[in-house]
């Protein structure tokens, strides 16, 4: 009985100030969610990314794709120095794989030909996710 009052009076205490009221963890943190920087940046990157040539964008879909299935805690993409040999591997197999999509042309004379541009969208993309990464983690350490 005397549990209960005791009870009541913390929670009447809290309704004369909002500054002394207790926020629940969850409402005080208030990066849990994307700020309005990093979704201006991903919509600029969408509207940059329309302009792509048709093979570009094929070409980014498939690098994503690999690097999404690459995105787990003690990957090789976010190693401090990635190996240089699976990262060109990698390019390879993704050339191989756009190769056998679009089999019109030789698998071999496409792998040659967007070998350079694989590497570039594919390096891109590990980058921005090697940084996004490593600017959350900084901020709940």
């Amino acid at each position: 009985m005397n549990q209960d009052r005791v009870y009541e009076n913390r929670r009447n205490s809290y309704q004369g100030n909002p500054m002394e009221r207790p926020e629940p963890f969850f409402a005080a943190q208030p990066l849990w969610g994307r700020s309005m920087e990093e979704q201006q940046e991903a919509r600029e990157r969408q509207r940059m990314q329309s302009y792509y040539s048709r093979t570009a964008s094929d070409l980014q879909r498939l690098v994503e794709a690999e690097c999404d299935r690459m995105d787990y805690r003690g990957s090789m993409m976010y190693d401090e120095l990635p190996d240089r040999l699976m990262m060109e591997h990698t390019c390879r197999n993704i050339a191989r794989q756009y190769g056998r999509e679009n089999g019109g042309k030789d698998e071999k004379t496409a792998e040659e030909e967007l070998l350079d541009l694989i590497g570039v969208l594919f390096y891109n993309e590990m980058f921005r996710r090697r940084s996004r990464r490593k600017h959350y983690y900084n901020l709940w350490l």
